[in-house]
């Protein structure tokens, strides 16, 4: 009997250390597949991280680029508006010198000396 009881003691014990060995084994994968996790999630935020940066920096950039455009929109329109008084002065000069030409050639056709037209009439007289 007490043979039976030191046999059946030692299975339990034998079973025991097993089931000991076991569970250490399963702990030990937990623990390194929690690692690995751990270690993927880091590096998912890292790269993340990474990601924001470049698209904050991008953004910036294309914002700079924005506003370099803005500025000279409005310079080529202040250049037009220039232009166009510029304009508006040419013809206003070409307006007046073409009203200038046209009495210099209307006085053309008409006599300076008046005194050649009334002897004309009076000899017609």
């Amino acid at each position: 009997m007490r043979l039976e009881k030191d046999t059946q003691s030692l299975e339990t014990q034998k079973a025991l250390a097993r089931e000991k060995e076991n569970f250490k084994t399963k702990l030990y994968e937990l623990e390194r597949r929690s690692a690995q996790s751990d270690e993927q999630k880091q590096q998912a935020f890292f790269e993340k991280e990474k990601q924001q940066a470049r698209w904050q920096m991008e953004k910036a950039s294309l914002e700079e680029k924005l506003e370099e455009l803005r500025d000279q929109v409005d310079r080529e329109k202040n250049e037009g508006k220039k232009l166009l008084r510029d304009n508006e002065k040419l013809k206003a000069e070409k307006k007046k010198n073409s009203s200038f030409i046209n009495i210099k050639n209307t006085s053309a056709l008409i006599p300076r000396d008046s005194n050649v037209e009334n002897k004309e009439n009076s000899q017609v007289q």
